[in-house]
């Protein structure tokens, strides 16, 4: 019993100081900017994930204006790709640093612990823990049962699009809840009669008003089945509540 408990919390040290690296990792800055080949489009994430668009003077002798948007797209998978790949090393290098391991918190501190001071304040332990059980078993009986249709609604969610226009709509955009530009549709007779500063303005405001059709960002459950239980990840108390009957 006493190896089998050294082995848990050994596992627990090493989960607390990987969780900690991937905390570091995310707290570095990654790239926000990145040009196409021929420095014609240049592309900035902020910190909300929304990006800016810029095409500059003389694009049209880099590109036809059927091969612009599509270019656009390419600059903003470039910058993607750099983010994800310096988040990688960031994370590489975070893993490889030393970390002290961090106290064993109080029992009394814990959700275990929370779940047994509560039952221990019950008149009638015995009952408290079978209604408790009942509880847990109906929770996990629903999570059983809309767990698919749950994931599917979260999937839905999350490649769910907002559309954005110019006026004239000579710029159409689908813009992702998280703030990515999933697509970018420009009038090539537009294109060819327009200045690229204009042509950066109407993007910009077609990306806005799709920002502005976006909802705010939710819980993963949210509108979903299980919705219900987004909160327990969020507050550990209300799950202790939940199990004692008092929420």
């Amino acid at each position: 019993m006493a190896d089998e408990a050294e082995t848990i919390y050994e596992l627990r040290d090493e989960l607390a100081r990987d969780a900690q690296a991937y905390e570091d990792a995310a707290a570095r800055s990654l790239p926000t900017e990145a040009s196409d080949d021929a420095e014609m489009i240049h592309v900035r994430v902020a910190d909300d994930g929304v990006p800016t668009i810029t095409v500059r003077d003389g694009w049209l002798s880099a590109y036809e204006p059927g091969e612009l948007a599509g270019e656009i797209m390419a600059t903003l998978g470039r910058l993607s790709q750099a983010r994800l790949e310096a988040w990688a090393v960031g994370a590489g290098e975070a893993l490889d640093v030393e970390r002290r391991n961090t106290p064993v918190p109080p029992l009394s501190e814990t959700t275990a612990g929370k779940v047994k001071a509560a039952l221990e304040a019950e008149k009638d332990e015995s009952v408290a823990i079978t209604a408790m059980l009942e509880r847990v078993l109906t929770m996990l009986d629903d999570i059983a049962d809309n767990l698919d249709s749950g994931f599917d609604d979260a999937l839905r969610k999350g490649q769910a699009t907002a559309a954005g226009t110019s006026s004239g709509r000579s710029v159409i955009v689908q813009v992702a809840p998280s703030g990515d530009l999933r697509s970018i549709e420009l009038s090539e007779r537009w294109l060819e009669a327009t200045s690229a500063d204009q042509i950066s303005r109407e993007i910009t405001a077609a990306i806005a008003m799709a920002r502005d059709q976006t909802p705010p960002s939710e819980g993963p459950l949210d509108g979903t089945a299980l919705a219900a239980y987004q909160r327990f990840v969020d507050d550990h108390d209300a799950f202790v509540r939940f199990l004692n009957g008092k929420d």
